[in-house]
């Protein structure tokens, strides 16, 4: 069994399976960590024990952790069926009387945009 494969079986044992394997590639070592439900004193203590664990294992000179958690599949959505629609751009309307009278709208093609009132149209 090599050092590396000793490191990976301890770390199961030490994350409960929350780990994934270790990489090791330029003598940086990475692995994921779902840290879903775990506090973050439990969490920093973990990664810590990961990092010391690591740095022990021959030709690892750096040890990168990627902390993920999964979302939570019963999180609240806002209700916006009440809420104004604004139109993220000018109307279809403007649209076609750009193209139906080029001449009239050439030159001044720039006004739909301007300010008018104080309001963008």
């Amino acid at each position: 069994m090599t050092d590396l494969e000793s490191f990976a079986a301890r770390l199961k044992t030490l994350t409960d399976g929350r780990a994934s394997t270790p990489r090791i590639k330029d003598g940086i070592m990475t692995l994921a960590l779902d840290v879903g439900g775990l506090s973050p004193e439990r969490r920093d203590a973990v990664a810590a024990a990961i990092r010391e664990g690591g740095l022990s294992v021959p030709g690892v000179e750096d040890v990168r952790i990627a902390m993920t958690s999964e979302r939570n599949a019963t999180a609240e959505r806002a209700d916006l069926r009440g809420e104004t629609v604004i139109a993220p751009r000018a109307p279809t309307a403007d649209e076609e009387v750009v193209a139906l009278r080029p001449r009239l709208v050439r030159g001044d093609a720039h006004l739909s945009r301007e300010r008018v009132d104080r309001a963008v149209s």
